[in-house]
């Protein structure tokens, strides 16, 4: 999950696939048919793209902020990973040096806590990439 681009053209490009998107350009294009020769003119036409804009706007709303929170929880992951990986080596260092129970303790506290935050966030990440690929599914 950390490695993941979030950057990918599949996620900016999304906005057509959103569920919405393809409900209101088949209601446009269910309009079209229905209006015949008046064509664009008609006002079931007219409607039918304005809630296509409405929910092209919506879904590209929605996807940029699914998208930022995505990138947030990676971040924050990756962060986390690092504080973990700093932590284990300090225990170590701990151990190995001999230091009093308390301390090693402290460090052992605080790299549980830290391990928890990092899989919270993981849990975050992987629900934001979930929703993600329900709105750019093509299925």
């Amino acid at each position: 999950m950390l490695d993941l681009d979030l950057n990918t053209a599949r996620f900016s490009l999304g906005v057509p696939l959103h569920p919405n998107v393809l409900r209101a350009r088949h209601a446009l294009n269910y309009a079209q048919w229905q209006a015949g020769e008046a064509g664009e003119g008609a006002p079931q036409v007219a409607q039918a793209q304005r809630a296509l804009h409405a929910a092209q706007q919506e879904a590209q709303a929605q996807l940029d902020a699914t998208l930022g929170a995505a990138r947030a929880h990676q971040a924050a992951l990756r962060d986390l990973a690092a504080k973990v990986e700093t932590l284990e080596r300090r225990a170590l260092q701990v151990s190995s040096l001999g230091a009093d129970a308390l301390s090693l303790a402290r460090v052992r506290l605080e790299w549980r806590q830290t391990r928890t935050a990092a899989r919270v966030q993981a849990h975050r990440l992987e629900e934001a990439l979930r929703l993600l690929e329900a709105l750019v599914s093509e299925g």
